[in-house]
């Protein structure tokens, strides 16, 4: 993972998880980072509000991640 937590409402808690920032690396596509984060693209985009697959490097885009146990 290259998600980076940035401040304090980074590690804010959420119904869905624990909020993360991912900054997309050159070549990353939407299914990638979905899959690295362990969320469907489509949270992704709703939590971007992205409506198509469009994203470039150094964009930072939101996640909910579960907690790992």
């Amino acid at each position: 993972l290259h998600a980076q937590e940035a401040g304090s409402t980074a590690a804010a808690e959420s119904a869905d998880g624990r909020r993360v920032t991912y900054v997309v690396r050159r070549g990353d596509t939407l299914s990638d980072i979905a899959r690295t984060l362990r969320v469907t693209v489509a949270s992704l985009r709703e939590w971007n509000n992205i409506s198509g697959s469009s994203i470039r490097a150094g964009q930072k885009l939101v996640a909910y991640v579960r907690r790992r146990s």
